[in-house]
């Protein structure tokens, strides 16, 4: 309970609010599906979690409806007895009210695949978001000029 403070003669004395101060923290949007395949390794669980924290914050791109995407996640190791070069692939598939997005990376270190698979995902996603604002705000100004022809 948070009390506040009366000065009386010259001491302080506490004396109780008649209500208690309570922070709510709502979630901006609910986490999004998320499964994950390893294929030819045993997966880390601490990339799992670090790729899935990161996913879910690029979910703003994605809307208040995030709980209806689906996102699956492939991490391999390359395929025959190569040993150097890029043999790590990392990609991401994000299903979302009927539209796909995709990206790949194959690197020499999983965890810069990862990243960089992310990023670019990011990239998609930053892409389809602008041209949605974009033919909104078109939309808006066509609605615009239509209801201006009345006035003349």
């Amino acid at each position: 309970m948070v009390q506040h403070l009366e000065r009386s003669n010259t001491s302080l004395t506490p004396t109780p609010l008649p209500f208690t101060l309570r922070r709510v923290v709502y979630p901006s949007h609910t986490p999004m599906n998320i499964t994950f395949k390893s294929t030819r390794y045993e997966a880390d669980p601490k990339l799992i979690e670090e790729t899935r924290k990161k996913l879910e914050a690029l979910g703003r791109f994605l809307g208040k409806e995030t709980d209806t995407a689906i996102a699956s996640v492939e991490l391999e190791q390359a395929v025959g007895k190569q040993k150097q070069g890029d043999i790590w692939r990392a990609e991401i598939n994000v299903d979302h009210e009927g539209t796909h997005y995709r990206a790949e990376s194959t690197k020499a270190k999983l965890d810069h695949a990862v990243t960089t698979v992310l990023r670019d995902i990011a990239g998609e996603f930053r892409r389809a978001h602008k041209k949605d604002q974009h033919l909104f705000k078109k939309g808006g100004a066509a609605i615009k000029d239509f209801l201006r022809g009345f006035g003349n």
